[in-house]
């Protein structure tokens, strides 16, 4: 007799449905940084030689994170550190850029929804390349 065993590995847990609802509440298309972590990261350093506001500077100015006015559905827009995507790259994105991916695979661009993120993920652009 044959038998096929999976293994499988679940992670589960407040941090992981926190993430999920954040995500979800998002009106744009980029990666947040939430509070706790940073509370966290912060909270790491503390006696450490380097403060962790110069760590955090440090991350801005070289262009990983932005502090950006975030659009949600459930809140009034909020500051969060996001990764500064659009500096990461060769060439800079463009508004097209923007378009074309979420176009890819064959997705429809005409619902209200989706054209309210692809404006905010163009605003969001447009800010972190000034």
């Amino acid at each position: 007799m044959n038998e096929l065993s999976w293994i499988t590995t679940t992670f589960f847990g407040k941090s992981i449905v926190d993430s999920f609802n954040f995500e979800k509440d998002q009106q744009w298309s980029g990666c947040i940084i939430d509070d706790k972590l940073i509370e966290f990261y912060k909270s790491l350093y503390i006696d450490s030689k380097d403060s962790e506001i110069a760590r955090l500077e440090y991350l801005e100015k070289s262009g990983i994170l932005i502090k950006y006015n975030v659009p949600l559905k459930s809140k009034v827009n909020m500051m969060h550190y996001a990764i500064d995507w659009p500096k990461g790259n060769k060439t800079n994105p463009t508004e097209d850029t923007i378009k074309t991916a979420f176009m890819k695979h064959n997705k429809s661009i005409d619902s209200e929804e989706v054209k309210i993120k692809i404006e905010n993920t163009i605003k969001f652009l447009n800010y972190s390349l000034k």
